[in-house]
């Protein structure tokens, strides 16, 4: 893999495992190198793809993703597309700097770079200090701030949603 391709790929996952923070209000790890392993790696050139099979784990710093499969989509110019799928994706923050723990879970995971949106697809869950919201789709977009569940991120269940009290 050319050394410009490795340094892409750096990028685009770090901005995917990054999702957990933006969730939670703010931007961590920023300056820690990722982490890749996996059972397989395959970079294809012709496709614009690198992707990752088998007991996938990224990290950085005290970020983690977990998961079956994980591609990115890069074609000329950078990572335009990060999709993570499996056994189920699995993504943990734990707490550090004021912001609360987050931890999350879906089948398939889908990030687009340009728009900034994160798509949680299939048994999606976010947690965070014993809250949850629960949908078989929820949808971040990090350029709002915003996050959507159920029929409003074009989803076909309902939304759980549970707030724990505050003592």
């Amino acid at each position: 893999m050319k050394s410009s391709n490795r340094g892409l790929l750096a990028v685009g996952l770090f901005l995917a495992l990054l999702f957990c923070s933006a969730y939670a209000g703010a931007a961590r790890n920023t300056n820690l190198p990722v982490e890749i392993t996996a059972d397989t790696a395959e970079y294809d050139e012709k496709a614009a793809t690198v992707t990752y099979v088998g007991n996938v784990l990224v990290v950085q710093g005290t970020a983690e993703l977990r998961c079956a499969r994980l591609t990115l989509h890069q074609p000329e110019g950078g990572p335009q597309r990060i999709v993570a799928e499996g056994n189920p994706v699995k993504f943990h923050q734990p707490p550090e700097d004021g912001v609360r723990e987050i931890d999350g879970r879906a089948d398939r995971a889908e990030y687009d770079l340009d728009q900034r949106l994160l798509t949680l697809i299939g048994n999606a869950e976010l947690l965070q200090q014993g809250d949850s919201v629960i949908s078989d789709r929820i949808v971040y977009d990090m350029a709002s701030a915003t996050v959507k569940a159920g029929a409003a991120a074009d989803g076909t269940e309902r939304v759980r949603t549970v707030i724990q009290p505050r003592n």
